[in-house]
């Protein structure tokens, strides 16, 4: 196996980006030295499209990105979403219900990776979508068409918390980048299966790519990546699981790691 990697994965929030939302100079360098030396960046992360059009300048992202956890396939250059996994609006409706039979405050948003669309309850709406409505009941949340991840907020409970309520449901519900939330995807969908997809199109495999990520929704993708590198201030199921090693996200930990390897 080369030192050097083809294709960089790394998540954003907590991992490339410092807890202020910006990426160093130095990490800005380090990223554009790794292109010209023939190595992908690619984003591969909770946000929305439009959560990456918001930092794609100030953060030196180009070229495509696995946004909504593995659920979009976006070009960041032309705005433009080249596949989506999308959920049966039936799906969503059974797994929102069943959650709350052990969650019954928990609130529920819907985003089709450029809409969100939430019930009165959800307390997380956020500006990182191109259009944002609170419908009146949670019903009309089934009506939204082309629906690519459901969200789950809880008022009274941490992400950790909600999980462990969810943990014996039948829905498959994963940790999202925000606090006090949980999403729910197609099924089979995750950053891990997106980028594995996305490398074998390209004839890239596991071995050659490095990955990083924080959270436990990034930890299958670190698994299937023969380089994974956890960021000190990753959540403990990551720390515990992944042994590579990359300095904090506030300590340009990603680009240390990538500096290493060119």
């Amino acid at each position: 196996m080369s030192r050097k990697p083809r294709l960089v994965a790394t998540d954003l929030d907590g991992t490339l980006l410092r807890s202020d939302g910006s990426v160093s100079a130095y990490t800005l360098d380090v990223l554009d030295r790794a292109r010209r030396a023939g190595i992908e960046i690619l984003a591969v992360t909770a946000r929305s499209p439009l959560g990456i059009d918001a930092i794609a300048v100030d953060s030196g992202l180009t070229g495509n990105a696995i946004v909504s956890n593995g659920s979009v396939l976006y070009d960041i250059g032309e705005r433009r979403v080249l596949s989506s996994s999308t959920i049966a609006a039936a799906d969503a409706r059974e797994a929102a219900e069943e959650a709350l039979t052990v969650m019954p405050d928990a609130g529920f948003a819907v985003t089709t990776g450029l809409k969100m669309v939430a019930d009165p309850l959800y307390g997380a709406i956020t500006k990182l979508f191109h259009t944002r409505r609170i419908v009146e009941v949670l019903d009309e949340l089934w009506e939204t068409e082309h629906i690519v991840r459901l969200y789950m907020h809880s008022r009274t409970l941490d992400t950790d918390g909600m999980f462990e309520r969810v943990a014996g449901l039948g829905a498959s519900w994963v940790h999202a980048g925000g606090a006090s939330m949980l999403e729910f995807g197609a099924p089979g969908v995750s950053k891990a299966s997106a980028l594995r997809a996305y490398c074998e199109a390209r004839g890239i495999a596991a071995e050659e790519v490095a990955a990083f990520g924080d959270m436990p929704s990034d930890l299958e993708m670190l698994t299937w990546a023969g380089r994974p590198h956890a960021v000190a201030n990753a959540h403990p199921s990551v720390l515990a699981a992944v042994t590579g090693r990359a300095p904090a996200n506030d300590d340009d930990g990603v680009a240390r790691v990538v500096e290493g390897l060119l």
